[in-house]
């Protein structure tokens, strides 16, 4: 608009100059008199006006700031992952009969009960003690190394008596300091005549101080029967408990566990279907065998809570193992109520498990980590029961 309005006054200019006067003289002063002049000139004032103030407006006007992306949360998603994996751990409920203790815990008010029973046969034996806390207080994994790395160092000490290589072990051994993460593996090399010694040497001229475990026979042990010990005592066993709830439909049924105890989050859902959509892209890639049971590891689940509705409206819901199949779940349900049909077992909206899937694992049926079930009659076993006998003992 601005050069529009500029070359209009030009020629204006040009025209009332007149011979011999250049635009920019006094001559084209009279161009004023011109009543389209003024009105061009006006024009053009009003055009700067508006562009020298949107010029002014556009500087004070403050810059856009960057989008400042979220502070991160104070509880990291790990942190999340293990609260709720505590808040669960706290809710399963394991029982004993060799603690003569007859009640039903969580795992970790067991732990604490092993290990004052661990220290009471301490007092008498102390091998028998330290393969107790071993083959209680660790992983499988865990117990199979410590079991392999401690018969290598006894049976050692059996073939080699004299000779004092097998009498010395090196704590800054890698395969050592993995065996003293294992909670009673120290104690049971103590208890055969192993003793925590210093030894300082030289090297380049230079003393340098480094811990060992030093033997030293002790009388009145066999070291055979500590062999033995190792194969033959057993850690604690702790029994997982159904810890079984009866829910019958209107005022009077038992106390349901909360909402939030069996139910995922639209959080907890969404995560889920990502890493489903993830393992099933994963599944069209070509993948060893490694591979595919590394994914398996990753996402084992050692619990899940079984919710299983039957036809009247009675729920039924219970802990079971993620290494128990669909079968045990069966053979829980005809033990606890007397069938007088056959059923089979629906998962919402659509899925009907078949006779041979329920020889799988829940962990294979990704039936965890909590599952609602619904029980339905087969089609040709006549009519629906609506009263069942109920056995409502654990």
């Amino acid at each position: 608009m601005k050069k529009f309005v500029e070359e209009k006054t030009r020629q204006i200019k040009f025209k009332l100059a007149g011979p011999g006067h250049r635009l920019a003289s006094d001559g084209a002063s009279s161009s004023s008199d011109d009543p389209s002049s003024a009105s061009l000139h006006a024009a053009l004032q009003r055009c700067e006006k508006q562009q020298s103030d949107n010029k002014g407006a556009s500087s004070q006007q403050p810059k856009k700031q960057p989008v400042q992306s979220e502070p991160a949360a104070t509880t990291s998603s790990q942190e999340k992952v293990d609260k709720r994996a505590q808040q669960i751990s706290s809710r399963i409920f394991f029982t004993s009969t060799e603690l003569d203790d007859e009640g039903s815990y969580p795992m970790s008010v067991w732990i604490e009960k092993s290990k004052a029973y661990i220290e009471e046969i301490k007092s008498t034996d102390e091998v028998a003690a330290s393969i107790i806390a071993i083959k209680t207080l660790n992983q499988e994994n865990e117990v199979n190394f410590a079991n392999k790395i401690l018969k290598k160092y006894v049976l050692n000490l059996i073939n080699h008596p004299d000779e004092e290589k097998y009498k010395i072990i090196r704590l800054g051994n890698p395969n050592i300091q993995k065996l003293m993460d294992i909670q009673g593996a120290l104690d049971f090399l103590l208890s055969i005549g192993f003793e925590n010694k210093s030894i300082t040497f030289e090297d380049n001229d230079e003393k340098k101080e480094e811990s060992y475990l030093v033997h030293t026979p002790r009388e009145n042990l066999d070291l055979k029967n500590v062999l033995e010990s190792l194969e033959s005592v057993k850690g604690l066993n702790f029994i997982l408990d159904r810890n079984v709830r009866v829910i019958v439909p209107g005022p009077g049924g038992s106390e349901d566990e909360p909402d939030e105890f069996y139910e995922w989050t639209i959080q907890d859902m969404k995560k889920e279907t990502k890493l489903r959509k993830n393992e099933s892209d994963k599944n069209q890639q070509l993948r060893t065998r490694k591979m595919r049971e590394e994914g398996k590891t990753k996402r084992k689940s050692d619990y899940t809570f079984i919710k299983v509705r039957l036809p009247d409206g009675v729920t039924i819901q219970a802990t079971f193992g993620t290494g128990e199949k669909l079968a045990d779940l069966r053979a829980f349900l005809d033990e606890k109520i007397q069938f007088a049909q056959k059923f089979f077992f629906v998962l919402l909206p659509s899925k009907n498990f078949e006779e041979s899937e329920e020889e799988k694992t829940f962990l294979e049926l990704d039936l965890f980590p909590s599952v609602t079930l619904m029980l339905k009659w087969c089609p040709d076993e006549g009519p629906d029961h609506s009263n069942l006998p109920l056995n409502q003992d654990n």
